[in-house]
């Protein structure tokens, strides 16, 4: 039987640009399990959210 060790359910992320009224959404309703022993990769092109995920989870 695997454990779960991290759940992500409907994680979203959105940017406020500095003084003005423009908001970039750079995660949209991510979902991710990752059980006991699952080696997992991120892969994105640069910018797609890659390291903001990662900051979310630690």
């Amino acid at each position: 039987m695997t454990h779960k060790i991290i759940t992500l359910e409907n994680i979203s992320k959105t940017f406020v640009a500095r003084g003005k009224n423009n908001y970039l959404k750079v995660l949209d309703n991510i979902n991710l399990e990752i059980n006991e022993n699952e080696f997992i990769c991120i892969v994105g092109p640069s910018g797609c959210g890659k390291s903001t995920l990662l900051r979310i989870m630690a």
